[in-house]
C-alpha cells in the first residue's frame, strides 16, 4: 500500500465520560432493551461527521458517506481529503492497538516436521498452522503499542469502563414501571486523547476554528477538538514504523496487518493459508448537507432505489474485519480484497505488509 501523507493532526479529548453506540443498545419499540454497551473507540465515520460538522455553513463539506458506494472512486468529502486510522496519544507519544494474538501465540508451520506432510484426522495436509497457548475462551489479547516502547499498555489502564444505572422516563414525565436500565460508559484517563492524521484543503481548513468544544456520540458527551497544522506532511509510518509490528511467522508466507477495521471481499480467505482475525459490527448515519440539526430518531427509512432526501438514516449492518487482524498468504491477492478507495479515504481498510522477525 502506498504511503499516505497528512498535513493536520486532529486530537479529540472527552471532557468526561462518553458513549459510542454499537449493536448492544437500548433499541426502540419491540426491540427495546434495558442494557447498552459502549464501544471503547469512536468509529472513523464518527470522526468524519465531527469534521464535516465543523465545516457546516463555512466551507464545502462534500458528500455524506454511504457504505453502498464503497466501490465508487468519485466520492468526495469537501475539504476533508483523507483520514488516517484513529489512534491514541499521551502527551506527544502515539499509541495504536497491537496486532491480535502476537504477544501470546505464534504460528507454527507443521510442514517443517517430518517429510513436510502431517496426517490430521485421517487427511493429508500439505501445510497447517496452530497457535501455541491460545485459549478460545479468553479471546485475542490486544493492548496499545507505541514506537518507543515495545511493552504493551493494557487498554484497561487507558480507558476506564463503568456502569450507570437509572430509571427511564416516559413521554408524560412519569417513570416507567419497567424502566430500569444499565448503561456501560467509558472515560479516558488523564492526559490521553483520541487522534487522527488528516489531509485537509489548507485554504478551506484555515476558515475553521482551530479549537472547539462539541457534543457527539450517542449521549452527546462533550469533546475538546483541536486542529494542528503540521510543519511537514506526515505519514502513519512517522508515528508507527512498519518494523515495530514485526513478529515471527513462516518466512514463505506474506503477512498483511490491518491498521484499521476493514470491509473486505468475502473471497479474502481463499487467498489466506492462515489468519488471525476478529470481526466488529458497523453501521453509519447518513448526514446530508442540508441537515444541520441532528435528530434523535429517524422519521424516514432508506429504501433501495428511492430518493434518500434530506434526512438522517442509519445504514444496514456490516461486519468488518477488526484492526490488528493478521492475514498470511499471497499479499497481492489479499490486498485486492482490501483496497476500497472510498473506505480508505476516511480511515478504513488501511494495511501494511510485514516481514518475519528472524
Amino acid at each position: 500500500m502506498t504511503k499516505n501523507a497528512y498535513n493536520y493532526l486532529i486530537r479529540l479529548r472527552p471532557l468526561d465520560y462518553y458513549f459510542f453506540g454499537g449493536e448492544i443498545t437500548f433499541g426502540d419499540g419491540k426491540n427495546e432493551k434495558y442494557y447498552a454497551k459502549t464501544r471503547p473507540f469512536p468509529q472513523q465515520t464518527t470522526i468524519l461527521g465531527v469534521l464535516r460538522h465543523l465545516g457546516y455553513n463555512k466551507v464545502d463539506i462534500g458528500e455524506s458517506f454511504d457504505p453502498d458506494t464503497l466501490m465508487r472512486e468519485d466520492n468526495t468529502f469537501g475539504y476533508i481529503k483523507k483520514l488516517s486510522p484513529l489512534f491514541l496519544m499521551n502527551n506527544k507519544e502515539a499509541y495504536l492497538p497491537s496486532p491480535l494474538g502476537t504477544e501470546k501465540a505464534q504460528p507454527f508451520d507443521v510442514s517443517t516436521a517430518g517429510q513436510g506432510v502431517e496426517h490430521w484426522n485421517g487427511e493429508n495436509w500439505e501445510k497447517a498452522y496452530q497457535l501455541l497457548d491460545y485459549k478460545a475462551k479468553d479471546g485475542w489479547n490486544q493492548g496499545l503499542r507505541s514506537k518507543d516502547n515495545e511493552k504493551i499498555t493494557e487498554l484497561d489502564d487507558v480507558i476506564k469502563i463503568f456502569d450507570k444505572i437509572g430509571i427511564t422516563k416516559a413521554k408524560d414525565g412519569e417513570a416507567k414501571t419497567d424502566g430500569f436500565y444499565k448503561q456501560q460508559m467509558a472515560k479516558l484517563q488523564n492526559g490521553w486523547k483520541f487522534a487522527v492524521l488528516a489531509k485537509l484543503d489548507v485554504e478551506l481548513a484555515s476558515q475553521l476554528p482551530q479549537t472547539a468544544i462539541m457534543p457527539f456520540g450517542a449521549e452527546k458527551a462533550l469533546f475538546h477538538i483541536s486542529l494542528k497544522k503540521l510543519n511537514a506532511e506526515k505519514s502513519m509510518e512517522s508515528y508507527f514504523p512498519n518494523d515495530m509490528w514485526q513478529h515471527s511467522f513462516p518466512e514463505k508466507l506474506d503477512c498483511i496487518l490491518l491498521l484499521s477495521d476493514a470491509l473486505v471481499d468475502k473471497k479474502i480467505y481463499d487467498y489466506c493459508q492462515f489468519a488471525i482475525t476478529d470481526t466488529v459490527d458497523f453501521r453509519n448515519i447518513r448526514t446530508p448537507k442540508a441537515v444541520t440539526e441532528f435528530a434523535r430518531f429517524f422519521k424516514h427509512k432508506k429504501e433501495k432505489g428511492t430518493d434518500t432526501g434530506d434526512y438522517l438514516y442509519k445504514s444496514g449492518k456490516y461486519n468488518l474485519l477488526k484492526r490488528g487482524s493478521l492475514l498470511y498468504g499471497n499479499k497481492e491477492k489479499i490486498a485486492n480484497c482490501i483496497d476500497r478507495p472510498t473506505y480508505q479515504a476516511i480511515g478504513y481498510n488501511h494495511y501494511i505488509t510485514l516481514s518475519s522477525k528472524k
